[in-house]
């Protein structure tokens, strides 16, 4: 954020405080599309439109599951998720915003089960989750105008120390409250891509401020990424964690570079 200018899809300028929106190739560490929107755009109000204009055209029917965070998480987004006709037409797993359905939905199934025996179940030494899942359900009209019914199945988890409470959700069907929360934990994967290109590749650190220095700091990241890439490929294992990931650049930047400047030939 806040790192220049940026234009906008009507080929005017977003200043100061742009959100830049990025469709990321996790297997390859490739940026597809960035797209800048002003500062005050939130992802309720931006994520069905960026993906209707840049991923759907290319993507469609190639979607298996999205996973948003409650930033991205309204009805109307769920239904673009869910939706196959119109929408992305993909399994959805998320943590919610707890507007006023989910909240009275929370609720309800919090009462019914107060006070009952083995309910809460241990998550970590700060967290608890519901042993059971509750049926998030809403009316979406189909092509032909009749109401048809979507649903997420819920689980709470919360907090021990103050109380507080996140509800997350997921379409698939017959899922437990384990499997819903480590489902969920997949999106770490983009969310840890994403910082490395921030630490590796100062992805949020642009040059200039204009729309062409942007749109040049993102091929470079892009360049720079699919450079790495290939130094991944040969070194191989000599640059796996015990865990099986990969270290990333920001950690073998000293090791790699540390004889001084290279000379590039053709």
């Amino acid at each position: 954020r806040c790192f220049g200018k940026g234009p906008s899809a009507r080929k005017k300028l977003c200043w100061t405080g742009f959100r830049p929106h990025i469709a990321w190739d996790v297997e390859n560490g490739t940026l597809l599309v960035a797209e800048f929107r002003k500062g005050s755009a939130r992802g309720t109000t931006t994520v069905r439109r960026f993906v209707g204009d840049y991923i759907l055209p290319v993507f469609k029917g190639l979607f298996e599951t999205v996973y948003l965070d409650s930033e991205y998480t309204g009805k109307d987004v769920w239904t673009f998720v869910l939706d196959g006709g119109s929408g992305m037409g993909a399994v959805l797993t998320a943590c919610l915003r707890q507007n006023s359905l989910v909240r009275k939905a929370r609720d309800a199934f919090l009462a019914d089960n107060e006070g009952r025996t083995g309910f809460w179940k241990y998550y970590d030494a700060e967290h608890e989750f519901t042993a059971e899942t509750f049926q998030l359900r809403w009316p979406h009209p189909d092509r032909d105008g009749d109401d048809r019914e979507l649903q997420l199945n819920c689980v709470v988890k919360r907090n021990v120390l103050n109380g507080s409470m996140r509800v997350f959700g997921s379409s698939r069907e017959a899922v437990t409250s384990e499997d819903i929360l480590r489902d969920y934990s997949s999106r770490w994967t983009v969310e840890n891509g994403i910082k490395d290109l921030i630490a590796s590749y100062c992805l949020d650190a642009c040059p200039g401020t204009e729309p062409h220095h942007v749109d040049v700091h993102f091929l470079v990241t892009t360049i720079c990424r699919t450079l790495y890439r290939m130094v991944e490929r040969d070194l191989g294992e000599s640059l796996s964690n015990p865990d099986g990931t990969v270290k990333t650049l920001v950690r073998m930047r000293d090791i790699l570079f540390r004889q001084g400047a290279a000379t590039l030939a053709r």
